[in-house]
């Protein structure tokens, strides 16, 4: 191990066809004052620029997921 400890918070979002919400939405989750989370956000088999915009934001409070076949909500 890293020596690092789980993030107090998780958020989930789950994502389909939404690029033009994707990085306000990403913006204000890694805004917050409070830094002790993850974001868990899995792409439901996009057909839009959702999966590229998540990967920008990639980093070690954001962890892109991507579903091969659309699978509903």
């Amino acid at each position: 191990m890293n020596g690092r400890t789980a993030p107090q918070v998780a958020f989930g979002m789950t994502i389909y066809n939404k690029a033009q919400f994707l990085p306000e939405a990403i913006e204000s989750l890694l805004n917050q004052t409070y830094s002790d989370f993850t974001i868990v956000a899995v792409d439901n088999a996009s057909t839009d620029a959702s999966k590229s915009i998540m990967n920008v934001y990639k980093n070690s409070r954001m962890a892109p997921q991507s579903q091969p076949g659309f699978r509903g909500t």
